[in-house]
């Protein structure tokens, strides 16, 4: 047997052993080889195809390694030394473990959604111009004097009073845990929280103490007595309750109406000394160090709750006080770790609503809280309208008793006073487990104010404030009805009268006509000049945003692949490709090409012919030698007498081998004139006889192997197909 290699393909041929039809000793090496002296069909099973070359992978685990493109993974399968393959073992194993260990660190540190504030500039960004809340210090009214008098509000001489009989009954009863804290207990705060609703109202300012003020827009400017602006602008002033200074003011727009397009706001606004205050000059001794003279004044966003005591600044009385601000908008980052809401929520206090803040939510937490607990209110947290009882009053937990001679009012202020305390204990876990729970979460976005106090000196004339504010009383009369001739008098006289204030003595009269009462005031040094000003009209804009977001985490990760063993997005196909292998090799061999498979499952057996198509289909032979013999039998038949069957049977095979002869010599003959003349006339009918050539069902390299026992047997062959790779 003879071995060739042509084209990367594999023949075997018999040399020894000619073909009996075309009597060749060779044939030309093909992919697949006539070597059988005999025309007979060759059956070819489907699990004798081997490769000549490397056999391909069969398990799953080397499989894997010749599909990946990890760095080092075929080599472990390729290496024939095995030093070199524990070698690239371990570098694979150590590689993917810092692999997975610094992925883990950089997943750890972006599941911790640190974030930075960045700032930029929105220029010409016109925001609502911010609400500004005005507390005097001393936040009692000259009214308040006559109150006490007349016994109509509770003095603070007779809450003192009440407080001194609690303490004795405390001391008599051996109750001694809060005395020191009740004997220093005489504040305004103290006095606010024994007074009901409508009391502190009473005592408190009106709105009365702002005198005067003026709204700058573009383009007008609007000058209001008392402070009246609501009829005509879109601000509005309303009545902010404090448990230390009673009744403040806050002036900001109206919910429904913009006030982006104001760029100044001045308010003058009228002191009362504390020292005018006579119940006041011995009262409310703890007060001595945290108040003066003056006003403290927070700007804050537009409705919203105004937290006087941690961002309100002091207003000097008798002083030009102008506050310049910038407008800054914060925008959270809404995160996992630190949410945030867009929710459109409500605080109430006292019946007002305020915009949600999450200190404020806080406060309400705990307000509930504690008056779950202990019945009783804390006057610094926003307070129900709906707890208010009959007598209009709150149950806070420092009013005094109703019976403070008794030992049960003694252990009933005790006992709200113990439970008060555990509340402030459990403040901070309160306020963690509320954050936690998504209970009070900080808005989205929000404005705060940067605001510049520059204060100067500032004695006004009174003459001059009432003709600025006469003149522009009758300038709004005359545009309201311009056909009053009487309105252009009094314009020009107002007029005259600051170009020569005294003419003769018959002016003088109607020149102090022009001083009211209210401008005279300001002579005593007891008022105020604040000027709220706009900077500009940009927005300082600070974002949040992620210091380790998704991009920059892809990015550390990606690095880290290529760094440790080469790993790439190419690997998500190739773990697809290997499951797609791995599904379907049961249906197909893996070592087979697309052409290979289809020949495998549609051809059982094919038909060997040398190259000069000596040999004819079997069937069509042994059929005319069929009837050859049958002609042959029946002549001899009809001439002799069968006496001898075995004789005459063995001279019958005698016979048809010769017909056999014969007939496949004339075929031969008759075959190869065909040949010659099918192709010189181009025409396809010499196939007519084969099945199928070994060019057209055969793409790949066979291996023939025979094995010829002799001419009466049949011919046992095994062809291995090796396919070619891609």
């Amino acid at each position: 047997m003879i071995y060739t290699v042509k084209e990367n393909c594999l023949s075997g041929y018999d040399e020894s052993i000619k073909c009996n039809h075309c009597k060749q000793p060779e044939h030309e090496s093909s992919c697949l080889t006539c070597s059988t002296k005999t025309h007979r069909n060759v059956s070819i099973p489907n699990d004798s195809f081997i490769s000549t070359r490397r056999n391909k992978p069969k398990g799953k685990l080397e499989l894997f390694c010749v599909l990946s493109s990890i760095r080092g993974v075929q080599r472990i399968y390729s290496s024939q030394i095995p030093f070199i393959r524990i070698l690239w073992i371990l570098f694979v194993i150590i590689m993917t473990c810092v692999l997975m260990v610094s992925s883990g660190f950089l997943i750890s540190d972006y599941l911790c959604y640190s974030t930075a504030w960045n700032t930029r500039s929105l220029l010409d960004d016109k925001s609502e111009f911010p609400a500004i809340t005005l507390c005097a210090h001393n936040p009692f009214s000259l009214n308040v004097n006559s109150l006490w008098k007349e016994n109509i509000v509770p003095s603070p001489r007779q809450i003192k009073s009440r407080l001194r009989q609690l303490l004795v009954t405390m001391l008599d009863n051996g109750i001694t845990d809060y005395t020191g804290d009740l004997a220093f207990s005489d504040s305004i705060e103290f006095y606010y929280t024994n007074l009901n609703l409508n009391d502190t109202i009473k005592v408190g300012h009106d709105k009365d103490m702002l005198y005067h003020c003026m709204l700058y827009e573009e383009g007008s400017t609007v000058v209001a007595e008392k402070c009246d602006l609501e009829p005509e602008t879109s601000i509005r002033i309303r009545r902010f309750t404090h448990p230390k200074y009673f009744n403040c003011w806050t002036i900001d727009g109206k919910p429904n109406a913009s006030t982006s397009d104001v760029t100044r706001l001045i308010i003058l606004a009228h002191l009362i000394p504390l020292k005018k205050i006579e119940g006041a000059n011995t009262s409310f001794i703890m007060d001595s160090f945290t108040r003066g003279e003056g006003i403290k004044v927070v700007i804050h966003e537009k409705g919203t709750y105004p937290e006087i005591e941690k961002h309100g600044v002091n207003i000097q009385p008798g002083r030009m006080n102008e506050i310049n601000y910038e407008t800054i908008f914060w925008k959270r980052l809404h995160t996992p770790v630190a949410p945030c809401t867009n929710e459109n929520i409500s605080i109430e206090d006292l019946g007002i609503y305020y915009t949600y803040k999450q200190s404020q939510c806080l406060n309400r937490m705990l307000q509930n809280e504690l008056f779950t607990r202990c019945g009783c209110l804390n006057s610094e947290w926003p307070r129900s309208i709906k707890l208010l009882d009959q007598h209009k009053s709150l149950p806070y937990c420092q009013k005094l008793p109703i019976n403070v001679n008794n030992i049960h009012g003694a252990e009933e202020m005790k006992t709200r006073l113990d439970c008060f305390g555990t509340v402030l204990t459990d403040l901070k876990q309160l306020k963690e487990k509320a954050v936690q729970k998504g209970v009070c979460i900080p808005r989205c976005g929000y404005y705060t104010y940067d605001t510049k106090l520059s204060v100067t000196s500032w004695d006004p004339d009174p003459y001059k404030l009432a003709l600025y504010t006469k003149g522009y009383r009758h300038v709004d009369k005359f545009l309201n009805e311009p056909n009053q001739r009487k309105h252009i008098d009094e314009l020009l006289e107002n007029f005259d009268a600051s170009i020569d204030p005294i003419k003769n003595k018959n002016q003088l009269h109607s020149i102090r006509t022009l001083f009211s009462n209210d401008y005279q005031r300001f002579d005593d040094g007891t008022h105020t000049y604040i000027s709220l000003i706009r900077q500009d009209f940009d927005t300082i804009m600070k974002e949040e945003r992620l210091v380790f977001d998704i991009y920059i985490l892809i990015s550390r990760i990606g690095g880290l692949c290529s760094l440790c063993i080469g790993l790439t997005m190419a690997f998500i196909v190739e773990l697809v490709e290997f499951v797609y292998l791995l599904c379907f090799k049961n249906n197909m061999k893996l070592t087979q090409s697309n052409e290979n498979y289809k020949l495998n499952q549609n051809i059982k057996t094919m038909k060997i012919n040398c190259k000069q198509h000596c040999l004819h289909n079997k069937e069509e032979i042994e059929h005319n030698q069929y009837y050859l013999n049958e002609s042959k039998l029946s002549t001899i038949s009809n001439n002799h007498h069968c006496h001898h069957h075995h004789h005459h049977h063995h001279h019958h095979q005698q016979q048809s081998q010769n017909l056999w002869q014969i007939n496949d010599d004339n075929n031969i003959n008759n075959n190869n004139n065909n040949n010659n003349n099918n192709n010189n006339n181009n025409n396809n009918d010499s196939n007519k006889n084969e099945e199928f050539l070994t060019s057209e069902i055969i793409p790949n390299c066979f291996t023939l192997t025979t094995n010829i026992e002799n001419d009466n047997q049949s011919v046992k062959t095994s062809v291995t197909q090796t396919p070619i790779e891609n």
